[in-house]
């Protein structure tokens, strides 16, 4: 059976940032995978709310890493905060998705200093955003650009 080939960083974060858009995955804080309850939502059948899955930007990385070969465990990602080791070595990024400098957004009321990617996730900034920053920080899966606002 044939070696399976070593995905580049290009290609990772090409399929990251579709998966980031493309509405598959609800957004989530404080962690890579939480359970939520729709409050707002009618119950089920049985009378119970329904939980559903959230993920975080770099959830979302360990998912696509899985897809790619980069094995990282569904108990990993249930539990952690963070990015594992095997994938933010292949990124090149903090287990957190540290810039090098930080990224400035243009908000509602002004403009934001991001950190990370974790910083903007947990700070409401949506995934299709993340997804633009991404794109543009890193464009052929170079994760050491400088940081440019936007």
């Amino acid at each position: 059976m044939a070696e399976k080939k070593k995905p580049t960083k290009a290609e990772f974060i090409k399929r990251w940032v579709a998966a980031l858009r493309s509405g598959k995955y609800k957004q989530g804080k404080n962690r890579l995978k939480s359970v939520e309850y729709d409050y707002k939502a009618s119950p089920n059948e049985k009378g119970e709310l329904v939980a559903e899955d959230h993920y975080c930007c770099l959830a979302i990385a360990c998912i696509v890493a899985n897809e790619m070969g980069i094995k990282v465990s569904q108990k990993y990602i249930d539990a952690k905060l963070y990015l594992p080791l095997q994938v933010s070595q292949f990124l090149g990024v903090s287990n957190e998705g540290s810039f090098d400098r930080r990224v400035i957004l243009n908000v509602r009321k002004g403009q934001r200093f991001f950190r990370s990617l974790v910083d903007m996730n947990d700070s409401n900034i949506s995934f299709r955003r993340i997804a633009t920053v991404i794109e543009k920080q890193y464009p052929k899966g170079n994760l050491t650009n400088g940081i440019k606002p936007y």
